[in-house]
């Protein structure tokens, strides 16, 4: 249960998130669609799911970079929120466009509502020069992680590209994203991949699946050469697929907060895993320690590392 993440330290992290976005979190009694709700508390964010992940890693006192892209007055108080952190960042400026925003609005009995931007439109010519960009600035990396929405302009393949010039410079690459996103990349062998629940549903093309048959669908992308496909259950945990296993994580009953980032605090978590070299085993139980932790919190992707050892699941492998 005692990881010691200091033994990474030297280790050198690069989230990517190409479609960032200050996510604003409202805090109201009532929602009420139609009229004037006044809203209680605000907490503004750098946010996407690269950024989220850059932040826990940064609570684990890990050597963390996040880059993307970004546009305009948004993309500057993206950097500042970032710089207000002490997270590292590097990111590709569009000239033109405008970084989005994104709203969730939490009430007392509604549950979480969200609204999204869709950002602003790459062009074919940023889209190569941010090739050329990142082509560069991967090399001092250890291992990427791709994460999050493609924007629009960015053909829905594009994350292959990323992936194929991190294999050329033998990085340990991650991807976790969805839609067309995730289904036409898988093929490009990233080292994890993360689908939850919906995600699964839409691989499989069905409304309702089994484990069992999640399973034997993951199986076949890790015979390809996804060395980790983790399938995210929510408050069910997390299964991992391995070549030679199977291991279902479940997280002990728990106050939730806050579920938002908790899927990013999972990849995190396993990044962080991944990198000390632990078992399989070991991972998923990492991974899903700090996605349970991470929902008792009020702050999107927060840490409360003292009290760890409650969030710590169980492992199944009766499979």
């Amino acid at each position: 249960m005692n990881f010691d993440f200091s033994k990474i330290k030297n280790k050198k992290i690069l989230t990517v998130t190409l479609n960032p976005a200050i996510d604003k979190q409202w805090r109201l009694n009532n929602l009420s669609i139609g009229e004037v709700n006044r809203v209680l508390k605000v907490n503004n964010t750098a946010g996407g799911k690269g950024l989220n992940e850059a932040r826990v890693l940064h609570q684990l006192k890990l050597d963390v970079t996040a880059t993307g892209i970004i546009a305009g007055g948004n993309g500057t108080f993206l950097k500042s929120a970032l710089d207000q952190e002490g997270i590292k960042h590097h990111f590709y400026e569009l000239k033109n466009g405008e970084t989005r925003i994104c709203v969730n609005a939490c009430g007392s009995s509604e549950g979480i509502t969200e609204i999204l931007e869709p950002g602003p439109t790459i062009s074919k010519q940023d889209a190569n020069k941010f090739l050329i960009f990142f082509k560069k600035l991967i090399r001092k990396f250890h291992l990427i992680s791709f994460a999050g929405s493609l924007p629009k302009g960015l053909e829905s393949n594009f994350y292959s590209k990323l992936i194929k010039i991190c294999h050329e410079q033998k990085t340990i690459v991650f991807l976790d994203t969805s839609g067309e996103a995730l289904i036409k990349n898988l093929n490009a062998k990233p080292a994890f991949v993360k689908p939850n629940v919906d995600e699964i549903r839409q691989l499989l093309k069905q409304e309702t699946f089994t484990k069992q048959q999640a399973i034997v669908f993951a199986k076949k992308y890790v015979e390809k050469g996804i060395k980790n496909f983790v399938v995210s259950l929510g408050g069910d945990g997390a299964l991992l697929i391995v070549k030679d296993a199977v291991y279902h994580a479940i997280p002990p009953k728990h106050r939730v907060v806050n579920t938002v980032g908790c899927g990013d605090t999972l990849v995190a978590g396993f990044i962080a895993a991944e990198l000390l070299n632990v078992k399989p085993s070991q991972k998923i139980l990492i991974a899903t320690a700090l996605a349970t932790n991470a929902s008792t919190t009020e702050k999107t992707a927060e840490l409360n590392l003292k009290t760890l050892v409650n969030s710590w699941p169980k492992l199944s492998s009766n499979f």
